[in-house]
């Protein structure tokens, strides 16, 4: 048993999370879009991770891990498709609250194109 997984969760969370507090952020207000977007999203991956690692395509060392598993996967593995999706937007809504990034939105057809 090892925290190494969920440390990287933690880690990566964190900062993010306690941030969403901040007066000048306040992306606390989303936690419950985010949590039924993020839970959609999550359905279809998780089948797929159960599915891959019964099959023996992939597996997770459990030499990282703390050991309770759900479904064949470790919790960590559950937990990571909440976590890393929450960083990843609260950064985009911090990008986008502070920065005036207009001027790439010209920029979408040439990258959907590419």
């Amino acid at each position: 048993m090892s925290y190494t997984y969920i440390l990287i969760l933690f880690f990566t969370i964190i900062i993010c999370f306690i941030s969403s507090f901040d007066s000048r952020i306040l992306f606390n207000r989303h936690f419950g879009s985010f949590i039924k977007a993020a839970c959609v999203v999550a359905i279809p991956f998780i089948a797929w991770d159960i599915w891959f690692t019964s099959l023996g395509v992939w597996w997770f060392n459990t030499d990282y891990t703390l050991g309770f598993v759900i479904g064949g996967l470790p919790i960590e593995e559950w937990l990571f498709f909440i976590c890393i999706p929450f960083s990843c937007v609260f950064t985009y809504f911090c990008f986008d609250k502070f920065f005036k990034l207009d001027w790439l939105s010209s920029f979408n057809n040439l990258i959907v194109f590419f």
